[in-house]
């Protein structure tokens, strides 16, 4: 994530509670937010989400779907300014792993993005 937004601000794990709240209130990491699933220029195929996917995976082609939707849930879930973590538990991220897998079912749009 960090590659592909180059102005996203550090942050650790175990970090404070305080620091977690004012790094999630940062301007750098709410339009990385905002821009997770957009496209970098109105002419570009790809949107940052895809290009992260495609840095953590070279051919996507035989990877599993819930590999993708895992990698999804994470990085929305750490850049999300609605919740106080940015330490990622299963039961955090379980609801959107369902929900983007149920998404790739159903609107092939979204895998076509990503694949």
């Amino acid at each position: 994530m960090y590659s592909i937004f180059p102005d996203l601000p550090q942050i650790n794990t175990s970090s404070s509670p305080s620091e977690v709240s004012k790094w999630k209130k940062n301007q750098n990491v709410a339009k990385c937010y905002k821009n997770l699933f957009k496209r970098e220029t109105a002419d570009d195929s790809a949107t940052y989400m895809t290009k992260i996917i495609d840095k953590i995976w070279a051919s996507k082609k035989h990877t599993p779907k819930v590999h993708i939707a895992y990698a999804i849930s994470v990085c929305e879930f750490f850049l999300n300014p609605s919740n106080q973590k940015v330490q990622v538990s299963e039961a955090s991220i379980k609801f959107n792993i369902t929900k983007y897998l149920v998404s790739f079912s159903l609107n092939r749009e979204i895998i076509n993005l990503i694949y």
